[in-house]
């Protein structure tokens, strides 16, 4: 159980880790969502389009491309914060970081 632990302590085996299994599974993800998106967006303005005036057809399919937009934006801000983080325990030659980065401080004048 300790040795785990150490493990998920240290900054070098977190970057790995992330590398290794979390960056292509959040991309994976990512691309399986964008085509649901896809066929939501398509699906609700073909609705749309069909609804024929009746304003309880057109009211769902703008709620379903409401909601297609939306979770294309939480799924492209999760990829996005998972890159941000992934950059982050690299330094610039391409090297992991021994340490995690930390807040320091600031002391008023």
């Amino acid at each position: 159980m300790i040795s785990q632990l150490t493990f998920f302590a240290d900054a070098t085996a977190a970057g790995n880790a992330m590398r290794s299994f979390i960056a292509p599974t959040i991309t994976t993800l990512c691309v399986i969502a964008g085509l649901a998106a896809t066929g939501f967006l398509i699906h609700g303005g073909f609705q749309m389009i069909s609804s024929s005036g009746q304003p309880d057809r057109l009211d769902h399919a703008k709620t379903t491309i409401r909601n297609a937009l939306l979770g294309l934006i939480i799924v492209l801000s999760a990829a996005s914060l998972t890159a941000i983080l992934t950059h982050t325990y690299q330094n610039s030659t391409n090297k992991p970081v021994k340490e995690m980065p930390a807040l320091t401080q600031v002391k008023p004048e």
